[in-house]
């Protein structure tokens, strides 16, 4: 059984991959969430037991809630939370439209609140 337990949202980008990595070489065990579908499952795949892929839209609190509940599932517990999603928006503020900014708080800043929201009840239920 693993030590620890971490949902990491944006798990088949490059930071989410490599913490996963880097957890299942400690003994460590991932819940990989993001929408690229295909790489979760080879990254779940390449990392065996210590990791499952969970599909999903990091702006849908019922499809982080979901991913909670399969990792709570498959793993028994949940410790933590690893929220590696995150967009960039290089342009001057002038050449910014309204809309890729609210895609920019959308991305950055709600999905941060909803993913904290969706392990919320659970870690506070066994007391972490």
């Amino acid at each position: 059984m693993s030590r620890l337990v971490f949902l990491i949202t944006g798990g088949s980008g490059g930071i989410g991959a490599s913490l996963a990595r880097i957890l299942a070489e400690r003994g460590d065990s991932a819940i990989l969430f993001g929408r690229r579908e295909e790489p979760l499952r080879l990254l779940a795949s390449e990392l065996g037991e210590s990791a499952l892929a969970v599909p999903g839209d990091s702006t849908s609190l019922e499809d982080l809630q979901r991913a909670v509940q399969a990792g709570i599932d498959r793993f028994g517990r949940l410790d933590g939370l690893a929220h590696c999603v995150g967009s960039i928006f290089l342009k001057p503020l002038h050449l910014t439209s309204l809309e890729e900014f609210n895609e920019a708080i959308r991305l950055n800043l709600t999905s941060a609140f909803l993913a904290s929201k969706a392990i919320l009840a659970y870690l506070r239920a066994v007391g972490s």
